[in-house]
C-alpha cells in the first residue's frame, strides 16, 4: 500500500501516483471523534435496549402520533382516533423524519434512537470540520471531543425529541454559512437558507435565529451595501420559501398563518405563569393549574373549545397583559429561570439507566425553593446518586470555564467574525425559555459551547506549558 503524504493540506482528500486516492489528516480525525461519539452513544443503547419505554419523553407522543397518522394517510393531525382533525401545535420536519425511519426501518422507538445516535455522532464530526475552517487543529479538535463526550448530546441523541435534528440542522447551516464566508459563491447561501428553513420547521424556537444569522452575512459580505443587502435577502428568502407551505397549510386548516400554536401555550402557561406564581408566592405547578383551567372556561363561554386559532390568540393576550403589567420584575424572572439551561443533564441520564424514575414537579421546586431542594426532590433523598455523576458534572463545569476563556482569546484575535458566529447560538438559545428553561433546552447551543472551550482550554494548556517550560529552563540556567 502507499502512504499519503498530507501533510500541510486541509483539502479531505489527496491524489496519489497511479491513482490512488487516501483520506487526509483532517477526514481521518473526523471519523476518528464519529467513531468514538458512535460508541458512547452505542453504550447507551445497550443500556437501554431492555427498555425501549424508557426512549419516550413525555413531549414524544406529540410527534409520534403525527408520524403515524401521516404513515396511515389520516394527514398530519395529533388525534389517535377519528376524525383526526389537523393541528398546527407541532412542525412537520421531526415527525417526517420519523415517519420515514418508520417506513423504511420498523416503527419501533430504537429505531429512532439508533438513527438519532448516528446522526449525533456524524454532527461531532461536522462541529470538528467546521471549526477547521475559522479555528487551529487542536482547539477544533478539542471541541469535537467535548461534544462526543458530551452527555446531553449522548442522553437526547436516545430520546425521540427534536433535538438531535435540530443541532444537526444548525450545525449544517453555520458550516454553509462559514464556506459561503470563504468564497463568496452565492449557492452556499442558498444552502444556509434551506437549512435555516428545515431548522425552523423542526422546532419554532429557531424562528429568529436564521434573522439574526441574516445580519452577520451581511456584514462578512464583501462590496456594497446593496451587495450585502441582497445576501441577507437571499438567505431571508431561501428560508421563507421552506417554510411558507407550511404556514399557507396552517391558514388554510385553523385560519392562522402561523408556525405552530405552542407559543401561546408556552407564553401563557410557562412565563407568565411563573410570574404570576412569584407576585403571588405560590407554586409554579398551583399558578400553571389555576391558569389553565380559566383558560378552558373562557374557550367554553365563546364555544371555541376545539378552535386552535382562539387558543393560541387567547393565551397570546393574557400571557402579554401579565408580562406587560410588571416588565422589569418578569426580565428579572426570565433571566434567572434561563440559568437551569446550564445544568448537568444527570437527571435524564439516571433516568434513561433506569437507576431512578423521576420526581415529578422538579423543575417547580428548582425555581421556588432552590437548586438543593430540586435535587432532594427529584432524587427521593438519595442524594449519593449524584455522586456517581461527578465526572460528567466536571467534565461540563471545566467546558463551561473554557468556553468563557475562548470568548476572551477570540477577542484578543480580534476575530469578530469568528466570535458572533460561535457566541451568537449560544446566546440566543440559553436566553430563549425563560420559565421552561431545561438542560435540554442547552443542546442546540452545546457545539458552540464545545469549540468555544476548545479555543479556551488549549490556549489555557499552551500558556501553562509555557510558563512551566520557561520556569524549567531558568532553573537550568540556575
Amino acid at each position: 500500500m502507499k502512504s499519503c503524504g498530507i501533510a500541510g493540506s486541509n483539502s479531505l482528500t489527496h491524489p496519489q501516483p497511479g491513482g490512488d486516492t487516501c483520506l487526509s489528516a483532517p477526514l481521518k480525525t473526523a471519523l476518528l471523534l464519529i467513531l468514538i461519539a458512535l460508541v458512547l452513544r452505542g453504550a447507551m443503547i445497550l443500556a437501554v435496549f431492555p427498555h425501549p419505554e424508557r426512549l419516550l419523553h413525555r413531549d414524544s407522543g406529540s410527534y409520534l402520533r403525527p408520524a403515524l397518522n401521516m404513515l396511515e394517510g389520516r394527514g398530519f393531525s395529533q388525534q389517535e382516533t377519528p376524525p383526526f382533525t389537523p393541528d398546527a401545535e407541532r412542525t412537520p420536519v421531526y415527525p417526517l423524519f420519523i415517519a420515514l425511519l418508520y417506513a423504511t426501518l420498523g416503527r419501533n422507538s430504537l429505531v429512532i434512537a439508533g438513527a438519532q445516535s448516528l446522526l449525533s455522532a456524524l454532527t461531532v464530526g461536522m462541529i470538528y470540520l467546521l471549526g477547521r475552517e475559522v479555528l487551529p487543529e487542536k482547539e477544533a479538535r478539542l471541541g469535537g471531543l467535548l461534544l462526543a463526550f458530551s452527555l446531553g448530546a449522548i442522553v437526547y441523541s436516545l430520546y425521540v425529541l427534536t433535538e438531535t435534528l435540530f443541532v444537526a440542522l444548525l450545525v449544517a447551516m453555520s458550516w454553509a454559512v462559514i464556506v459561503y464566508w470563504q468564497k463568496q459563491q452565492t449557492r452556499w447561501l442558498i444552502g444556509a437558507g434551506l437549512l435555516a428553513g428545515l431548522a425552523v420547521l423542526c422546532r419554532p424556537v429557531g424562528l429568529f435565529y436564521p434573522l439574526a444569522l441574516a445580519v452577520l452575512v451581511s456584514l462578512a459580505r464583501e462590496g456594497a451595501l446593496r451587495q450585502k443587502a441582497l445576501a441577507a435577502l437571499t438567505l431571508l428568502g431561501t428560508a421563507l420559501l421552506v417554510v411558507a407551505p407550511w404556514l399557507a397549510r396552517n391558514y388554510r386548516v385553523i385560519g392562522s398563518p402561523i408556525l405552530s400554536t405552542i407559543s401561546g401555550e408556552n407564553l401563557l402557561l410557562y412565563n407568565a405563569v411563573s410570574l404570576d406564581a412569584d407576585l403571588r408566592g405560590i407554586g409554579q405547578d398551583e399558578a400553571r393549574t389555576e391558569m389553565a383551567e380559566r383558560l378552558e372556561a373562557e374557550l367554553a363561554r365563546l364555544g371555541g373549545t376545539d378552535d386552535q386559532a382562539l387558543r393560541m390568540r387567547l393565551s397570546h393576550e393574557w400571557g402579554r397583559r401579565l408580562i406587560l403589567a410588571h416588565p422589569w420584575r418578569y426580565l428579572y424572572l426570565h433571566v434567572k429561570h434561563d440559568l437551569n439551561n446550564l445544568w448537568p443533564n444527570v437527571a435524564e441520564f439516571l433516568e434513561l439507566t433506569g437507576v431512578t424514575q423521576g420526581g415529578k414537579g422538579t423543575l417547580s421546586v428548582l425555581n421556588q425553593y432552590g437548586l438543593w431542594a430540586a435535587v432532594r426532590h427529584y432524587f427521593g433523598g438519595q442524594v449519593w446518586l449524584l455522586w456517581l455523576m461527578a465526572p460528567f458534572v466536571l467534565l461540563l463545569g471545566v467546558t463551561y470555564l473554557g468556553m468563557l476563556a475562548g470568548l476572551a482569546v477570540l477577542m484578543r484575535r480580534r476575530a469578530w467574525v469568528t466570535f458572533a458566529l460561535l457566541f451568537l447560538p449560544v446566546v440566543y438559545f440559553l436566553l430563549i425559555p425563560g420559565a421552561a428553561a431545561h438542560p435540554r433546552f442547552r443542546m442546540p447551543a452545546e457545539p458552540y459551547i464545545c469549540l468555544l472551550a476548545g479555543i479556551g482550554l488549549v490556549t489555557v494548556y499552551r500558556r501553562m506549558c509555557s510558563r512551566t517550560g520557561g520556569a524549567h529552563l531558568q532553573h537550568s540556567a540556575l
